[in-house]
C-alpha cells in the first residue's frame, strides 16, 4: 500500500502520474532592477508632491449649509417670527435678516456676508432651493399672509428673490442677472 503513495526514486522507470505540487512555485527568481525601483519611488513621491501642492493652492472646501456658524448674524424680526428668521443666518452666508408684518405681508430682506455673496456666485443653485424652503417655513409660521424675500449681497443690490403668495401651492425663487 505505501508504494501506491510513495513518490518514485529519480532512478525508477514508472512514471510519476500527477504533476509535482511545488511546480509553479519552483521558477527562478530575478532580482530587481534597480533602476525600475528608483523610477517607481521617484513616480509615487512626484504624485505626493503634487497632491500637496494641490491643497495648499486650492481654496478650501466647504459647504455652505454645513451647520450653525459663529459668525456674527442679526436678526430684526417680531417675536413670532424670529425662531423661523434665525434659520437664515444657520447656513453663514447672511450677516442680517429683518422681517417687517402687516395684514396680509410678511416682508423679509436678507442681506449676504461678503463671502456669502462669494460663495452664492459658485453654488446659486443649491442655495436657491435653500432659500425656497426657508420661505415655505416663513409661509408656514405666519398662515394667511403673502410672503416675498428679497436677497442682497453685501453691497446692497438685490441678488435674488422669493415670494409665496396665500394662493400658490409653493415658493418660487428667481436669481437676479
Amino acid at each position: 500500500m505505501r508504494a501506491l503513495y510513495a513518490r518514485p526514486s529519480p532512478s525508477s522507470t514508472l512514471a510519476w502520474p500527477l504533476p509535482d505540487p511545488l511546480a509553479p512555485f519552483l521558477h527562478e527568481v530575478r532580482p530587481m532592477n534597480s533602476v525600475r525601483v528608483f523610477w517607481g519611488i521617484a513616480a509615487i513621491m512626484a504624485i505626493i508632491a503634487l497632491a500637496m501642492l494641490g491643497q495648499r493652492v486650492s481654496p478650501p472646501s466647504s459647504t455652505p449649509t454645513a451647520g450653525k456658524s459663529d459668525r456674527k448674524c442679526d436678526v430684526d424680526a417680531p417675536k413670532e417670527l424670529k425662531a423661523v428668521a434665525q434659520h437664515w443666518c444657520d447656513n453663514g452666508l447672511v450677516s442680517k435678516v429683518a422681517v417687517t408684518v402687516d395684514d396680509k405681508n410678511v416682508i423679509t430682506v436678507i442681506q449676504f456676508s461678503p463671502n456669502g455673496a462669494q460663495t452664492f456666485q459658485l453654488q446659486s443653485a443649491s442655495i436657491v432651493n435653500t432659500f425656497r424652503t426657508l420661505t415655505e417655513q416663513m409661509a408656514g409660521a405666519s398662515p394667511g399672509r403673502d410672503i416675498s424675500v428679497a436677497v442682497q449681497g453685501s453691497n446692497d443690490q438685490r441678488i435674488a428673490a422669493c415670494a409665496r403668495r396665500t394662493t400658490d401651492k409653493s415658493a418660487t425663487c428667481e436669481v437676479s442677472e
